[in-house]
């Protein structure tokens, strides 16, 4: 917990002070003397004047400014000494407000370096499909497991964080796809989907890789000795790929136990790799759950999916009347099935919500630790080459492609294909993502650390007023022109900084809601 609380603060501690950094260089730089920096907004708690500048840390460091010199719009026109803000030219100061954005852009860039000089690769462009059934856009189409994705609508994708990009952002639902088989090569249309409306697009792929469950969350979590984002490699000396396969060794060992072996990331920040094996002895204890099959609706005579309702999550049977009545306990629920399928009778009828249904219907018992997993996949690697020269042209590629799925993604929404609503994240979404990035390993961590960052940098650069961007804007404006009236200035920071505000707020409500209120329904 202390470890992730830091990983956090440090992410978000050093994409300000880096962009702040960038701001800070370029100004003195250009003839301009800062005089305050700061990471956060507000009063100091630590402070210290070096020279000119005083150099603080506010007590919620969210955010950071430099402040310099002669800055103040509504006094340009006093006694302007050297070192103030307008003492230089409409250029240096564009040079100064592009500073914090290209300090931003650069040190991501230098992450991705860095991760790739030290060992880590992006997927490979080979596949499994997600799901090989009929339904899935990708099979339906023709793709197969190990097939090779060379081309998406035209582009050449060497990796699989590119093919995503090219389909999820696509401009239409209909991909075009180059794909090698066997040395042969073919082109396959596929049409993608959205897994939910204003949502990125999908054709139901994954990387070719090995797939292993890893430990989410749950009550007994403690009492196992099992953490969040352990990664389960044997069960009993089995390997368990998907949740079907453990079920079936806990239904085996119901009321005794089962020995588990799992690789733990170590607490190693500046060692991504750093990893520890490890094996536990966990309980395993039976539950009742209630499996409706061959659901079929009554009034349309269509068949519905199955339906499981266990006694560890009891929430769903609430919309479940059997004789007309719900039931708040597990215990009354039961009952009224064992009455209604009295006598060996196999099939009720009972409503789901206002629906009514007839189902087949079977009183089971199940093998439970007691915690939730998530499916997690060890994808085989990118082929490429270790050499500086190949590693810095994959370094830019991949900068590249974080900078388009940005700019992109934005025009997606201006354009009205994506939500807003599902593609922004603020501050606390950030900070859940930080949380999340470390459970499946520091690599992870440093690539999320690598495209914030990247983010920053180019949403800085939005011509936006209060924005680096909005300042580049005025000061080309000044250069090419004449400066624009302090008024309208003055006007155009007070809208910007209401607009802001007001997005701030609103973004960082739906961030609360998606993570704290939304997971609890």
């Amino acid at each position: 917990m202390i470890t992730t609380i830091l990983a956090v603060a440090f992410l978000l501690g050093i994409c300000i002070f880096v962009h702040e950094l960038g701001h800070f260089l370029i100004g003195k730089t250009v003839g301009v003397q800062p005089r305050i920096f700061s990471i956060g907004y507000g009063r100091g708690i630590f402070f210290k004047k070096i020279g000119k500048t005083i150099y603080q840390i506010t007590a919620i460091p969210l955010g950071g400014y430099v402040q310099f010199y002669g800055d103040d719009l509504t006094k340009k026109h006093a006694k302007i000494k050297k070192g103030d803000f307008f003492s230089v030219g409409p250029w240096r100061r564009m040079a100064l407000a592009f500073g914090g954005p290209f300090f931003s852009l650069m040190f991501g860039f230098i992450l991705i370096f860095i991760l790739l000089l030290t060992g880590w690769r992006p997927a490979t462009n080979k596949i499994n499909i997600a799901e090989s059934s009929q339904e899935n856009p990708a099979y339906t189409a023709g793709l197969r497991n190990g097939d090779r994705v060379v081309e998406v609508n035209g582009v050449k994708t060497d990796y699989f964080e590119k093919i995503n990009f090219h389909i999820a952002l696509a401009a239409e639902n209909k991909i075009r796809l180059k794909v090698e088989r066997d040395g042969k090569f073919m082109d396959i249309d596929v049409n993608a989907v959205s897994f939910e409306s204003g949502g990125p697009l999908h054709i139901g792929i994954q990387p070719l890789g090995e797939k292993y469950l890893v430990v989410k969350k749950g009550k007994q979590l403690e009492k196992t000795f099992l953490k969040e984002g352990d990664k389960i490699l044997l069960v009993n000396g089995q390997k368990v790929e998907d949740i079907d396969v453990l079920r079936n060794i806990l239904n085996k060992n119901t009321g005794g136990k089962v020995d588990i072996k799992l690789e733990r990331g170590m607490d190693g920040l500046f060692n991504p790799n750093a990893k520890e094996k490890i094996q536990v002895s966990v309980p395993v204890q039976a539950y009742e759950y209630v499996k409706f099959s061959r659901v079929k609706d009554l009034q349309t005579e269509k068949f519905i999916p199955d339906i499981e309702i266990g006694s560890w999550d009891v929430s769903p049977m609430q919309n479940i009347f059997i004789g007309e009545k719900s039931y708040a306990s597990w215990k009354d629920f039961t009952n009224a099935i064992r009455r209604e399928s009295a006598g060996g009778k196999k099939t009720i009828t009972f409503r789901i919500g206002a629906v009514r249904v007839q189902s087949n219907i079977e009183l089971l018992t199940r093998g439970l630790m007691g915690i939730s997993l998530d499916s997690g996949l060890d994808s085989v690697k990118m082929d490429s080459g270790n050499n500086l020269l190949s590693i810095a042209a994959l370094t830019g590629d991949f900068a590249v492609v974080s900078t388009q799925s940005t700019l992109l993604g934005l025009y997606r929404i201006i354009e009205g294909k994506l939500s807003f609503r599902k593609s922004i994240s603020g501050p606390v979404k950030i900070m859940k993502m930080t949380a999340d990035s470390i459970k499946y390993g520091w690599d992870v961590y440093w690539m999320l650390f690598a495209q914030i960052t990247i983010v920053l940098g180019i949403m800085n650069l939005m011509p936006f007023p209060v924005l680096d961007g909005g300042h580049i804007v005025m000061y080309f404006i000044e250069g090419v022109y004449k400066p624009l009236p302090v008024k309208v200035i003055a006007a155009s920071m007070r809208v910007g900084v209401l607009i802001l505000l007001t997005l701030g707020i609103y973004v960082i409500f739906l961030d609360i809601w998606d993570v704290f209120i939304a997971r609890s329904f």
